[in-house]
């Protein structure tokens, strides 16, 4: 089951966004850590805030203390300066994206949904528009989101070509397992990776020279999904190569050469559709 945590590094990945941790003094709690994002879209030309934050003894108290702090948080936005432009259109920066007033909380507990509410209504009046995602959500949200794909990748070809994918699945609302989602501090990796290949639909193998010379964690992926085919007799690898010709598939494993992949050089937006068509149309 996704986390709550998971959810709050996922939601709205497709947009760029800076952060900061805030540490607050709770008089009911002690000291207590805040991360509050700023979100950018370029599309709509707004920007708007979430926080995440542990559970407390009052949420709406603490609730309406970073909705005091709401300027502090605004200004995290001075922190980027970017541009962009799509060709032949004008120009757009982040500074010119006005706040629209909408701010995500992800609290690590039960909302008490009858103080929100209230807090809610009388906020809407000064053009502020409050959400929350909390424990009941994230378990809710979870029952319905059994991973589609498992991406299976070399560490060193996580920046430039894992993380964009799951991002832009993500972002499609094609739930996947991915580590850097999937993963939090003090979990077992061997299980939780065991776990994602088994409920997968189907497992994405970045095919680069990094991952064909990686005996390790890729490796016994690969051999793990590849004895869930012969189990199950499905065909479960979307392969992805990168930089690779036939002779590097076929040294590494022949059988391979069967699969119909794509071209990582063809650029993500067609290789994220070609993934798509197939976690959906199966």
């Amino acid at each position: 089951m996704a986390t709550l945590y998971e959810y709050y590094l996922k939601d709205f990945s497709r947009l760029l966004s800076t952060h900061l941790d805030w540490t607050l003094n709770n008089p009911d709690d002690g000291n207590m850590n805040v991360t509050v994002k700023v979100h950018l879209d370029f599309d709509s030309n707004i920007f708007f805030l979430s926080f995440f934050l542990p559970r407390v003894t009052n949420e709406i108290s603490i609730f309406n203390f970073l909705i005091s702090k709401l300027q502090d948080a605004i200004k995290l936005k001075d922190n980027v300066l970017v541009k962009t432009k799509l060709p032949g259109e004008m120009e757009i920066s982040s500074s010119e994206l006005k706040f629209s007033g909408r701010i995500f909380f992800y609290y690590e507990g039960n909302v008490n949904k009858t103080e929100f509410l209230k807090l809610q209504s009388g906020l809407k009046t000064q053009g502020l528009f409050l959400h929350f995602r909390d424990i009941d959500f994230a378990k809710t949200r979870s029952k319905t989101e059994s991973p589609l794909a498992f991406i299976s990748h070399d560490s060193r070809d996580k920046d430039s070509i894992a993380t964009p994918i799951a991002n832009e699945l993500q972002s499609r609302i094609l739930p996947i397992w991915y580590d850097e989602y999937s993963l939090k501090l003090g979990d077992s990796l061997r299980e939780s990776i065991e776990k994602g290949l088994k409920e997968c639909k189907k497992c994405i193998l970045i095919l680069s020279k990094n991952f064909l010379n990686n005996s390790g964690w890729t490796k016994t992926e690969f051999n793990t999904i590849f004895t869930r085919e012969i189990i199950e007799t499905k065909n479960l690898v979307l392969p992805i190569w990168v930089d690779v010709d036939k002779n590097d598939i076929y040294n590494y494993s022949p059988i391979l050469l069967d699969r119909v992949g794509i071209q990582w050089s063809k650029g993500i937006d067609v290789v994220v559709n070609k993934i798509q068509h197939a976690l959906i149309t199966e």
